[in-house]
């Protein structure tokens, strides 16, 4: 019998795929025809199965005699995305996950949600699990999609479907291979002037975050979520440390919050018009969130599923050292 895997082309997906099979796991995992991202999972033992994950018959012909489901698929790109596509594929996917799941009677599945989804928390009091949701009037697509999705899976916990959630927060480590807000901060901190927001985050080790969903699997409590990750760090505390492990000394300054918010205005404007997003200039969203505090707790995740987590430094050294070995900074 197998375990279903879903987005095991982005950098939760492929370190747990990797943790999967050093356990001995037989895994399954749905691809894309004809997507680059595909050669991540090159050289490894998976069942592949081909198609759209939209398609619930290519779900169901994945998910055939599966045992277990890890639901990581998102999106979440740096630039302007439609608020619609965040919908379909955050929320709308995981209904679909998990109907097909329900259908074929499937033990558990723990599904990847984001630290965003819980709220935020402050230096000295930071957010956990049960905090009342204080990001609403962000009115993020990304933010909601998750929330919904969240939801969703209630649904089906009360249907019957054993469901578990982990709300990771910056996801940084090896197998960073598409463009997301922590492999462009990597490579953004080589040019000569950084520019940085105010805000900080609860930084997650892509190992840890595979390590989770194992034991999340085994002995998370259904209908339960848990904060997975290492330290929260201001932004300007993390360019510092990749300053440290790059060699490299910039002037660093504070990113002028108008600036930002209209540098962001105007390629969200130009995406909408053209339909096509300028790449690697954040939408409007994004820099929002960079001026806030995403501080969560992960005691709950320590305490009840025994997780112990990688310090930030090496974190930063393995994210670092696996893009450069890739010559993608």
């Amino acid at each position: 019998m197998a375990v279903f895997v879903t987005g095991a082309t982005d950098v939760v997906g492929a370190n747990l795929v990797r943790a999967l099979i050093r356990r001995g796991e037989r895994v399954r995992v749905l691809l894309r025809n004809n997507d680059p991202y595909n050669n991540i999972l090159k050289d490894l033992s998976v069942e592949r199965t081909y198609g759209d994950p939209k398609d619930l018959n290519a779900l169901r012909r994945a998910m055939k005699d599966c045992t277990a489901v890890y639901h990581t698929e998102e999106l979440n790109p740096v630039e302007y995305c439609p608020p619609a596509a965040y919908d379909d594929t955050n929320a709308g996917g995981t209904r679909r996950v998990l109907q097909v799941a329900l259908e074929r009677e499937i033990r558990r599945v723990v599904y990847t949600s984001s630290g965003f989804a819980v709220g935020c928390g402050a230096p000295d009091t930071l957010a956990t699990e049960d905090i009342e949701f204080n990001l609403a009037h962000l009115g993020d697509p990304y933010i909601e999609s998750k929330r919904k999705a969240e939801s969703i899976a209630k649904e089906f916990v009360e249907k019957g479907l054993e469901v578990v959630i982990l709300n990771p927060g910056l996801v940084l480590g090896p197998l960073s291979v598409r463009p997301t807000i922590g492999t462009a901060l990597v490579r953004l901190s080589g040019t000569l002037t950084k520019l940085y927001p105010g805000g900080g985050i609860l930084v997650s080790d892509a190992e840890d975050v595979a390590r989770a969903h194992l034991v999340a699997m085994e002995r998370g409590r259904c209908g339960e979520r848990y904060i997975v990750g290492a330290e929260n760090a201001k932004y300007l505390l993390l360019l510092e440390l990749l300053y440290n492990l790059l060699g490299f000394r910039p002037v660093s300054i504070p990113m002028p919050r108008f600036s930002a918010y209209l540098m962001s205005w105007m390629a969200d404007s130009f995406a909408r018009i053209f339909g096509k997003a300028i790449p690697s200039i954040p939408s409007v969203s994004v820099i929002r969130r960079t001026y806030m505090d995403l501080f969560l707790s992960a005691e709950k995740a320590t305490l009840e599923l025994g997780m112990r987590w990688t310090p930030l430094k090496e974190t930063l050294q393995k994210t670092v050292d696996w893009l450069r070995k890739n010559q993608l900074i």
